[in-house]
């Protein structure tokens, strides 16, 4: 992280990075970062905010060291505002699909409480219609394409994006822009489109790759698998009694971790205080059949 911000900031012609990175030998890897922080970056770069972003924070929990001091510097940081005005001038955005209490395993530490999560909306159909620029020479009856592309997606910003871009594929496929689809049959198109694009032979045709990181993030650790395949089982099977009985109650989503982590895989979402399956691609995807088979695996793994 220090390389990076040397280079990306041009630091490198005010300062000879090798020159200290040689008078911090002594220290341990969170305290060269707040040296450098403290001497070089914010001596360096003066009279302008600094914010640092992270990408793909949730890949830290794949690591195979503890990083609960990266997250106690930050915080440090934060506290050095009421000592050091310099401090007021820097800022980290986390991007990623994870939690803190995820990322942070030691419990005795003090918890990270300068947090503020941004909550990211699936689309609307009014906030889904720009995308309507990129059908309008290749297929016919566009909004309503675009109104049965958000039914599967439930507006799921990279599958409503990924729909509209295979609707252009098959169009380019066929040589004959736009595609005439009869008034009516609209649905039925973009079915059998989802169903051969996506669903079928889902884990060879998903790229770039979403339905895996689902799996994957379901699967990671065997310790959790269990309980979250079980949970979403129970979702699965809610569901399916609603349809036959409306009155059946839903599963009421709590504060539980492993409520979180499923929420966090974005297989299911909170709606109206319970959970229920994201969007009709991912309950096609990953069916009962799916979980059984893969508490069947877990049993014998």
């Amino acid at each position: 992280m220090i390389f990076s911000l040397f280079h990306k900031l041009n630091l490198t012609k005010r300062v000879n990075f090798e020159s200290w990175w040689e008078q911090q030998s002594e220290l341990d890897p969170v305290q060269k970062l707040y040296q450098f922080v403290e001497q070089v970056l914010l001596r360096e770069i003066q009279n302008n905010r600094i914010f640092i972003f992270i990408d793909n924070i949730n890949s830290l929990l794949s690591l195979n060291f503890p990083v609960n001091d990266f997250f106690i510097w930050i915080s440090y940081c934060y506290e050095q505002q009421a000592h050091n005005s310099n401090f007021k001038r820097l800022g980290f955005a986390l991007f990623g699909v994870a939690s803190l209490s995820n990322l942070i395993v030691a419990r005795h530490r003090t918890p990270f409480k300068i947090d503020q999560a941004i909550k990211l909306c699936d689309f609307q159909l009014h906030e889904a219609m720009p995308l309507l620029e990129g059908l309008e020479e290749v297929v016919s009856q566009r909004q309503a394409i675009l109104l049965h592309i958000i039914h599967w997606t439930r507006g799921q910003p990279f599958l409503t994006q990924k729909l509209c871009q295979l609707v252009v594929q098959v169009a380019l496929e066929s040589y004959k822009t736009p595609i005439t689809i009869p008034n009516g049959t609209e649905g039925y198109w973009v079915e059998q489109l989802v169903r051969s694009r996506i669903i079928q032979h889902w884990e060879f045709q998903d790229e770039p790759k979403h339905l895996r990181t689902i799996r994957d993030r379901l699967l990671f650790d065997e310790h959790k698998a269990g309980k979250l395949l079980k949970i979403y089982q129970q979702v699965l099977q809610v569901e399916e009694l609603r349809n036959r009985n409306p009155i059946e109650n839903l599963i009421p989503a709590d504060n539980s971790e492993e409520h979180t982590e499923l929420l966090l895989s974005g297989l299911v979402e909170n709606y109206n205080g319970y959970l229920r399956v994201k969007n009709p691609i991912y309950r096609s995807v990953f069916t009962p059949q799916w979980v059984s088979r893969q508490l069947e695996n877990l049993l014998f793994s």
